[in-house]
């Protein structure tokens, strides 16, 4: 009998647009807490059992987490994998989504109605957004190495613009997107993302959108916030920027 049980779910969002979720849960019945991780990796790649391939690897053992007692949801996010619309980048709409699934997830009847935030990288950056929606049913988060300033954070270092739009979006998300490790069906992102982000080097309209560091001091969930030194060019001002604004209750470890 097996232990584990998945299946791939389409959920429709409030703008007619439906996204896709892969749900691992315990074989048993029962009411599960949720862990959610939302990214634009396609859950075709997921690596079950995990392996220490890159960049599986950020969502986490999910097999494990399964084996606790946890149910899983991997979310495509909107405009990649198989869920419908436009890739927004962190945009208002992708951090609506968010909010919506999380309280999908905490109303099914296999879920105890608690849902909490796991991933690394762009997943620890989905649980900022996550967090900064507040959805009811978001009990905690914990990102991990994960940026939440996307133009000072991911495009434009300390105001200065580097190379890493273009490693990551046409070295990384694309491909994977395109060639998923599983055999699935491609998915030809479309969009040119670095040059969109060329074409706003400073803190207009574009950015003001995707800014969630001034709503951080109304989140009041758990938060565990854990960053890495060796990524101070990229996340770690992330974190520590969040656990410094946050409203919950502070502890240093």
């Amino acid at each position: 009998e097996p232990r584990m049980r998945d299946e791939e779910i389409t959920i429709g969002m409030s703008d007619g647009v439906s996204v896709a979720l892969r749900l691992y849960r315990p074989a048993g019945q029962g009411k599960f807490p949720v862990l959610f991780a939302a990214s634009p990796y396609r859950f075709d790649n997921d690596d079950i059992p995990e392996t220490s391939l890159f960049p599986w690897r950020e969502t986490g053992p999910i097999a494990w987490y399964v084996e606790q007692g946890y149910a899983y949801a991997h979310l495509d996010v909107r405009g990649t994998g198989k869920s419908g619309g436009e890739y927004g980048f962190f945009d208002r709409r992708e951090r609506r989504d968010l909010y919506e699934v999380i309280e999908w997830l905490g109303e099914q009847p296999w879920s105890n109605g608690r849902v909490g935030g796991i991933g690394h990288s762009y997943y620890a950056a989905s649980q900022w957004c996550m967090a900064s929606e507040r959805p009811p049913s978001l009990a905690c988060i914990a990102p991990y190495d994960g940026h939440m300033d996307f133009g000072g954070g991911w495009a434009y270092t300390g105001g200065i613009p580097c190379a890493f739009m273009s490693e990551w979006w046409n070295g990384n998300v694309r491909p994977i997107n395109a060639r998923p490790a599983n055999g699935a069906a491609p998915r030809i992102l479309e969009l040119d993302l670095p040059h969109l982000v060329s074409m706003h080097p400073s803190g207009d309209a574009f950015w003001l959108e995707r800014s969630i560091v001034e709503r951080l001091g109304q989140v009041t969930i758990p938060v565990y916030s854990i960053g890495v030194w060796s990524k101070l060019d990229l996340h770690l001002a992330g974190n520590i920027m969040g656990y410094e604004r946050v409203s919950g209750r502070s502890e240093e470890h």
